[in-house]
């Protein structure tokens, strides 16, 4: 475990006492600083971030040989956290393009927590790789002109398993799952999750589930997005979808399936205790669109007035009756 490195002001000291008062400490104050930072942490240490609006992107070579731009590159067993617990206070603004942050092959004792990350062409990006990310904002992403057709500009994600809470996904604009895409089997639970406002080109306003991928929602809020074919709110062509709690409202799709759109899925999807409405598919299924499987539907609040498919519901024991 490490010791502190005091890169950090005596005012910074006095307001945050409870930040030095601990170990494994590493306070930086500009960008490069985080990642050089991370790149000399050992396994365990924690790259604490002070307030700021840090901008730059710097060249790298990913595990495929590619040379991408990106502000910062995590690395496996090193949490990097904003010193204040607000995302509002630690900014990363990638001027428009590039990366914002890049997982590659990190293990589950990975954080990222208390940063925002906006402008860039993929917010947070990552493969194989299985952090934990929580209470961030990712918020003003996509680059419409270079990378028009790109996914999941706010988080991208395959071959990958791994939790994200207390998140904001707002503005993103894609391809397909401008709030979120997960691909090539990934594995992922979103919890207390926010997906406001974001804007796909062809498929999935809010998120993307696809190619084998399993996706469990708790408590999520899945609102006023929109996509230009179908699914506004959610695209899922995945293995498996299963949304607890939280709300699929307001959000609309120029085609099929206002709140989502349940292309293909290995087994049937379940909601239980989600509000579903004022959803709008401009030629049809305006909740869901399920037109694969049957769904199951446990204490729902929702009017299932112009949805198209098969679905069950449960209602007892239910408080509301739905």
């Amino acid at each position: 475990m490490r010791n502190y490195i005091f890169m950090i002001s005596l005012a910074l000291i006095l307001q945050y006492p409870a930040v030095c008062g601990g170990s494994d400490i590493i306070p930086v104050d500009r960008i490069q600083v985080i990642q050089d930072q991370i790149d000399g942490s050992e396994v365990g240490d924690t790259v604490f971030v002070s307030p700021g609006h840090y901008s730059g992107l710097r060249e790298y070579r990913n595990r495929f040989g590619l040379t991408v731009w990106v502000a910062i590159v995590m690395r496996s067993g090193v949490s990097v956290v904003g010193v204040t617990g607000k995302p509002e206070d630690v900014v990363i603004d990638c001027g428009g393009e590039g990366y914002g942050i890049l997982f590659e092959s990190v293990d589950g004792s990975t954080r990222l927590s208390g940063i925002s990350v906006q402008n860039a062409s993929w917010a947070v990006s990552g493969e194989s790789s299985s952090p934990k990310i929580m209470n961030c904002f990712f918020e003003n992403n996509g680059d419409t002109i270079r990378t028009p057709n790109c996914a999941g500009t706010g988080m991208y994600f395959d071959r990958s398993s791994l939790v994200v809470t207390d998140c904001v996904f707002r503005g993103n604009i894609a391809g397909s799952g401008a709030g979120a895409c997960f691909s090539m089997g990934s594995i992922v639970l979103l919890e207390r999750c926010h997906f406001i406002g974001n804007l796909a080109r062809r498929h999935g306003g809010g998120i993307v589930v696809g190619y084998e991928s399993q996706l469990t929602l708790e408590g999520c809020i899945i609102e006023s997005n929109s996509a230009k074919l179908n699914g506004g709110g959610i695209y899922c062509s995945g293995q498996s979808l299963k949304v607890t709690g939280g709300s699929i409202v307001g959000n609309s799709a120029g085609q099929q399936g206002g709140g989502c759109d349940l292309v293909f899925l290995n087994k049937p999807a379940e909601f239980s205790q989600v509000t579903i409405l004022e959803n709008c598919g401009q030629l049809g299924s305006q909740g869901i669109d399920i037109p694969i499987r049957e769904i199951k539907l446990v204490c729902c609040e929702t009017d299932t007035t112009g949805w198209e498919g098969w679905f069950a519901f449960e209602s007892e024991g239910c408080s509301n009756g739905n």
